[in-house]
């Protein structure tokens, strides 16, 4: 038996505010309700602070129970759709850029 899965990927410019930033990625959950997984960039909820030398990115660090997380886990469930976000989170007084898992609930 063969399976398919519908990969969707997500392009967009990302600013200083992360509420615009998040409400962005929630129109494109919702472009993407057809799709089984939506991919979105790097550090998607904040501008990509990397590019600059010794920038002070604290401002935008998140934790696993961040609002804007949750809001995107509750998308995953109202849309039946995976999602692969790619946060600045810290866990255990560690930083680091990394996708979270949203899975939507059975």
């Amino acid at each position: 038996m063969q399976h398919t899965c519908k990969l969707a990927l997500a392009q967009m410019r990302m600013t200083d505010s992360v509420e615009e930033n998040l409400q962005k990625s929630l129109v494109f959950c919702d472009e993407a309700a057809d799709s089984d997984l939506l991919f979105f960039p790097e550090i998607q909820l904040s501008p990509f602070f990397p590019q600059y030398e010794k920038q002070n990115a604290d401002r935008w660090c998140m934790r696993e129970s961040a609002p804007e997380l949750w809001a995107l886990a509750e998308k995953a469930v109202e849309q039946k759709l995976y999602l692969s976000p790619n946060v600045y989170l810290e866990q255990d007084g560690k930083t680091a850029t990394c996708p979270k898992a949203c899975v939507p609930a059975s």
